[in-house]
């Protein structure tokens, strides 16, 4: 007896079981080995998520399928196969023959466009299929940026620039703040109702904000501009300075016609920073969470009754920065327009309500805060914001405080919006919690991990009941709220660092950006985590050198930024890592600014940097700092790939390894035969002393973001821990 798939009988007869009849298989099996038809030049760039199609039905109709004889290889007996009236019997040879890249049979490379990249095609359907509207929509958003490696474009109008997401229907955001504005009436009513406490905040003088604000008393000396034409610049507290594409500016008075940013003193580590989504306005609006000096400074410990701010006291700051709307980038200058105070002790972390109300001028929008007590207070921000004058605000009850104040080991260690009144909090024994702010309400709360939550992030506007987290015992986690007793998912992550904003959400791509464990102590690298796959598979995004600081995912565009611990700032595309092959060429990467601080006791102490006395501006002054911009865009690939370019070896060749031989001679001892040579490994490059650098704490850049604002969606945040804070439309002009 036979098995079915015997060749020596391929034809089987008519089953009964739906498969079809002899005559429909050969004429099934004959019209897939047909050539396919040509392909228009405007289908040309879709043909990644083209399925291999049959002729048409038209052309099986007129054209008779008579199977020839294997042996001869001439027609069988009957009639000739006729061509349509009209038809040419030549083919034309520049047509373009479609591929088969269905995920589920090959993974062929294919030509996409002009670009002639080499695309993952089995990943559309993997990771955004297999819905062909999805899978489209996934494929217009690698067409429009993936031409761009390192910066979208800074025009709204040009190719490559800032789009909303399309995972969220037209018309998301006017239909958000409309649904905020009715959920924020309801709340008032309550108020009025005496159903809900009002929330109780208070316009105070200098005199009284005094004991809450902070002021170094000294200036700061800034060098700034590109590595051989820096200029110096003495900065005041709160005082901006400009900065063109070119270089800066010295004063107010040269301010050039297109300013690509400023930079300011704030005088304080920044610990957060976030927009606040104004869509359509032309002043948008940044709120910081500024610490004294004293809280990180180790090596001068001060008790909290000698401190010259208490630790229970807690500020941030509001600035707003006038924008452009003929897009001339960042004209005027930014101002501190509020400072918040309370007793809620320091800010660690603040994040704006994704969405505002539209029928309220007043009410700027809510402003979530995670203070040092271990609640959440929400505030709503409201105020005239034409006025010139600085304004001091103290809040004594904010509109919610959510929390768990009665558990001593459940204190809030990290949060995130999942709606305009849904706040997904990270507690210190693991959980985690599901929020309404109005009305309040603990919605769910279930034990996730075993320790501190360190960074979470929610699938916010598109997808909000999906859950990221990362706790310090180093296990990822990824929770779906909608069915949370089913749906979760964990593997071990030994990358762990306690610095906030490590864990972001990316809207276009469907994933997660974080952090990913490397083998190697000087080797940090940032990787991808698709939605569907999270946390299994990571796509590395970028890599470096020098241990991660911050991280800021594009609201309107999918474009990474990295912070490192020696006080460089990096863009990428991470679609140029992600969705290309190895064998493809490397995308590339750009440093948008190098920022080193030297402080003032580096100068006066026992052990000063420079051997020779110090001018007397450092030794007056706060300290000196130096940014460098200017730089030249670099491959997107690692210090092992780098290393190897530069000396001609391909990444991952293995050479031949020298072998130790002993030589024995009689009557002695046997000796060690020391360290074998000519390895091909990498361990000589990651011992290389010079790697092994202890940065200046004040160097690195602590929290960065991109504006969520479609019209000024290229403008970037960035807060130092020297207390300078840069605003910048870091977007490339076409």
């Amino acid at each position: 007896m036979r098995p079915r798939g015997s060749k020596r009988n391929p034809r089987q007869p008519a089953s009964e079981d739906g498969f079809g009849s002899e005559e429909e298989v050969i004429v099934a099996t004959q019209s897939r080995r047909r050539a396919a038809p040509r392909v228009s030049d405007d289908d040309e760039d879709f043909e990644i998520v083209a399925k291999v199609e049959d002729s048409d039905s038209e052309s099986r109709e007129a054209t008779p399928i008579v199977p020839r004889t294997r042996a001869s290889g001439k027609d069988a007996s009957g009639p000739r196969r006729q061509p349509k009236a009209g038809a040419s019997n030549t083919q034309d040879p520049t047509a373009l023959i479609r591929y088969p890249v269905d995920s589920r049979l090959t993974s062929t490379r294919v030509y996409h466009g002009i670009f002639q990249k080499l695309l993952r095609t089995y990943f559309y359907e993997d990771y955004y299929g297999p819905d062909p509207g999805a899978t489209a929509a996934a494929v217009e958003i690698f067409r429009r940026w993936i031409p761009f490696d390192v910066l979208p474009s800074r025009n709204l109008s040009q190719e490559g620039s800032s789009a909303p997401s399309p995972w969220v229907p037209p018309g998301f955001e006017s239909s958000q703040s409309m649904r905020m504005s009715r959920w924020y009436h309801r709340y008032e009513e309550a108020i009025r109702a005496g159903t809900m406490t009002a929330p109780h905040t208070e316009l105070v003088g200098k005199e009284t904000a005094s004991q809450y604000t902070i002021n170094p008393n000294r200036e700061i000396l800034l060098l700034v501009g590109t590595g051989n034409s820096q200029r110096q610049h003495k900065l005041s507290l709160q005082v901006p300075v400009t900065l063109s594409d070119s270089e800066p500016q010295p004063d107010d008075e040269t301010i050039p016609e297109k300013v690509s940013g400023w930079m300011f003193d704030v005088g304080g580590i920044v610990l957060s920073v976030s927009w606040a989504p104004r869509p359509q306005a032309t002043i948008q609006i940044i709120a910081m969470a500024v610490s004294p000096f004293a809280d990180q400074d180790f090596d001068a410990f001060q008790d909290e009754s000698t401190t010259e701010h208490p630790y229970h006291h807690g500020t941030v700051q509001i600035w707003t920065s006038p924008s452009d709307p003929n897009g001339n980038g960042v004209a005027s200058s930014p101002r501190l327009w509020r400072t918040l105070l309370f007793n809620w002790g320091r800010v660690k972390k603040l994040l704006w309500c994704p969405a505002a109300p539209v029928d309220r001028d007043d009410l700027l929008g809510l402003l979530a805060v995670m203070c040092a007590d271990g609640l959440v207070h929400v505030t709503a921000i409201a105020g005239d914001l034409d006025s010139q004058a600085e304004t001091f605000e103290r809040v004594y009850e904010p509109v919610v405080s959510l929390g768990f104040p009665r558990e001593e080991d459940s204190r809030v260690t990290s949060f995130a919006w999942g709606g305009i009144n849904r706040i997904v909090t990270g507690h210190q024994d693991g959980s985690i919690a599901l929020w309404s702010v109005y009305p309040r309400a603990c919605l769910f709360r279930q034990a996730v991990h075993h320790t501190h939550v360190l960074h979470l992030a929610t699938g916010y506007p598109s997808q909000p009941q999906l859950v990221a987290s990362h706790p310090v015992s180093g296990l990822s986690a990824f929770i779906d709220l909608s069915n949370p007793s089913s749906e979760i998912a964990t593997t071990t992550n030994p990358s762990i660092t306690p610095q906030h904003n490590m864990l972001e959400w990316s809207d276009h791509l469907q994933g997660f950006v974080s952090t990913v464990p490397s083998s190697k102590p000087l080797n940090t690298a940032v990787g991808f985590f698709h939605s569907r796959t999270f946390p299994a598979t990571p796509r590395k995004v970028l890599e470096g050198d020098v241990l991660l600081s911050a991280l800021a995912v594009g609201v309107h565009h999918p474009f990474v930024l990295t912070a490192l611990l020696d006080g460089s700032v990096w863009a990428c595309n991470p679609m140029n890592r992600v969705f290309l092959p190895r064998h493809a060429p490397p995308g590339w990467k750009i440093k948008i600014f190098h920022h080193e601080h030297v402080p003032r006791v580096r100068f006066t102490g026992s052990v000063p940097v420079h051997p020779e006395p110090a001018d007397q501006a450092a030794l007056s002054s706060r300290g000196i700092s130096r940014v460098l911009q200017g730089f030249e865009p670099v491959t997107n690939q690692g210090p092992k790939a780098i290393e190897f370019a530069a000396t001609g070896k391909a990444t991952g060749a293995k050479g031949k390894r020298k072998v130790r031989t002993k030589t024995k001679k009689p009557g002695s001892q046997p000796q060690d035969p020391g360290p074998a040579v000519d390895e091909d490994d990498d361990t000589t490059m990651y011992a290389d002393p010079s790697k092994l650098v202890v940065h200046e704490p004040l160097s690195r850049v602590t929290a960065m973001a991109w504006n969520p604002n479609l019209e000024c969606a290229t403008w970037a945040v960035f807060g130092m821990a020297s207390g300078l804070v840069r605003i910048q439309d870091i977007g490339i002009e076409i």
